[in-house]
């Protein structure tokens, strides 16, 4: 009786630990990717070494891959502009009730093999849509970016704003300008960006429809964005 009690038990004990295995069969790598001056690094993309799992590292340069099947994989980090970095990692159980698997991976991108040169201006608006008071805004921000979106931190280039009125005696105006008077038009105006970004704002007329803004730099893309002034 008692030979058969143990029996039924190690049975039971080899289905539930056999279950506990499936559960935990899968990990967590995670860390930061930083330049050759450890400085953190947005907008890296980070793979594996074995099958399709990606992340892109935020403006802190960190990155998470969850669900990863226990292996050994071989960490890389890349981003236009530097030599790739690498790290071995191995995920695996340290027992059976170990359901919590994960490995920190820190990667160090290598010196950069060609200068980055900003190449664009990207216009963003806070709202994007404005009721025709002529007196409603609407802040435009505009970053000077490279080729991957990111922000050029240093960039402090002139930025000329521009706006077409919409005629008449209410017009869409920028209302940023040194010494502007209320209720004067005022379609253009430069100032020079701070860290890579310059803000304006643009105060709506009375005429519903769409109206651009458009952003300029000298051997930048021009960045543009449409707000919409709503039918009253």
């Amino acid at each position: 009786m008692n030979t058969l009690k143990y029996f039924v038990l190690g049975v039971f004990l080899l289905i539930f630990c056999t279950g506990l295995s499936i559960l935990s069969c899968k990990g967590t790598i995670s860390g930061t990717v930083t330049d050759p001056t450890e400085n953190p690094v947005q907008g890296a993309t980070v793979t594996l070494s074995e099958g399709d799992f990606s992340a892109t590292t935020d403006a802190e340069g960190k990155y998470v891959l969850n669900a990863i099947p226990l292996e050994n994989y071989t960490v890389t980090a890349s981003k236009q502009g530097y030599t790739d970095g690498s790290k071995e990692v191995s995920l695996e159980k340290s027992g059976i009730f170990d359901f919590k698997v994960e490995v920190t991976a820190d990667i160090q991108l290598g010196n950069i093999t060609q200068p980055l040169v900003p190449t664009k201006i990207i216009n963003n608006a806070s709202p994007t849509t404005i009721i025709p008071s002529g007196t409603d805004t609407s802040l435009i921000t505009a970053k000077i970016c490279y080729d991957d979106n990111s922000i050029v931190t240093t960039a402090t280039n002139g930025i000329t704003f521009t706006v077409p009125g919409s005629g008449g005696g209410c017009k869409e105006n920028l209302v940023d300008a040194p010494g502007y008077v209320p209720g004067t038009e005022c379609t253009s105006i430069t100032k020079n960006a701070s860290s890579g970004v310059c803000t304006i704002t643009l105060i709506g007329g009375c005429t519903p429809g769409t109206v651009t803004v458009t952003a300029n730099s000298q051997g930048l893309t021009e960045g543009t964005i449409s707000i919409i002034i709503l039918q009253p």
